[in-house]
């Protein structure tokens, strides 16, 4: 019998590298359960060969405890990571409402800064903890991620002060599993400071197709960025989040960390023809200053020219 179990739910770039590494050292302990769901040619593959992990290291193979398309199947668990795309979050929070019960950790990764509110307006009827990832990793074939880059880390935290030291053993599971998982009290700040990242990067890459480097160094496209962050900047002032002062040069800081030919992750959703998540990294910040009675012309302009694209 297992003393915690985990379920991964998404195995993707995110789901695949943390989950992944979840699995792999916990496999052998018998008190840690690491299952995942995943769907179709992935999770078929994972199934027969594991998952394949590929990082500048090298390369391992991974076998969770179970996997299947079907949480009904799995049970109650203690700690739910949703690693599926803002998109699909509150399909996801539905169908995994049979594997809560009231002590259950919901921990969302997902890009955005509104996730955790959103599921808890879908009331799953357990903890819902707030999180973030950094981390350029990718499903490069079915059963198979790749990570690319030195970004390989996970926060997470919550507005509950009561949970903080059961967070604080969580953080030491992770880092067992050679996880850089770290529980912040400021969960709220640190999620506003990717999200200036992620956002500006994300909403300006796709719109461009460019590698995220050359945002950086084109001067057209840098005085658009240099626009788009003083809009995010308005707009955390507005909801009263403290931003650093410097959170512009603590940007720059994080994008010498990228590979030269490192593309967003919405932007290769974009290029790839699927489901993006444009409303999240663009159409939040554009609804949320036109409520606030602000002005946002470029993310404006951006997020009409990739809703018809």
């Amino acid at each position: 019998m297992y003393q915690f179990r985990i379920l991964v739910f998404g195995v993707g770039g995110v789901g695949g590298f943390f989950g992944g590494k979840l699995a792999a050292y916990y496999a052998q302990s018998g008190e840690v359960e690491v299952d995942f769901i995943a769907r179709g040619e992935h999770m078929e593959a994972i199934r027969e060969h594991g998952l394949e992990l590929i990082t500048d290291e090298g390369t391992s193979r991974i076998h969770p405890n179970k996997i299947t398309d079907d949480p009904a199947q799995l049970g109650k668990y203690d700690l739910i990571l949703l690693s599926t795309k803002t998109y699909d979050l509150e399909k996801t929070v539905r169908s995994i409402r049979g594997n809560c019960n009231p002590e259950t950790l919901i921990l969302p990764l997902q890009n955005g800064v509104d996730n955790s509110a959103r599921i808890q307006d879908l009331d799953p009827g357990c903890f819902v903890l707030e999180g973030l990832v950094y981390l350029i990793a990718y499903r490069s074939a079915p059963g198979q991620i790749t990570h690319s880059g030195s970004f390989r880390q996970l926060m997470f935290g919550s507005t509950d002060e009561s949970l903080f030291p059961f967070l604080r053993q969580l953080e030491g599971l992770f880092q067992q599993a050679g996880i850089d998982g770290q529980f912040r009290e400021d969960i709220r700040k640190q999620i506003w400071e990717k999200y200036f990242l992620i956002s500006s990067l994300g909403s300006l890459s796709s719109y461009t197709q460019t590698p995220l480097a050359i945002l950086l160094t084109n001067p057209e496209y840098r005085q658009l960025l240099d626009q788009i962050w003083l809009e995010l900047e308005n707009l955390a002032k507005a909801l009263g989040v403290g931003l650093p002062e410097n959170i512009r040069t603590i940007t720059l800081e994080k994008t010498k960390r990228f590979k030269p030919e490192a593309t967003s992750s919405m932007q290769r959703d974009f290029a790839e023809g699927g489901q993006t998540e444009l409303e999240s990294l663009c159409g939040y910040v554009v609804k949320q200053s036109q409520a606030l009675g602000l002005q946002a012309p470029v993310m404006e302009m951006l997020y009409k020219n990739l809703q018809n694209r």
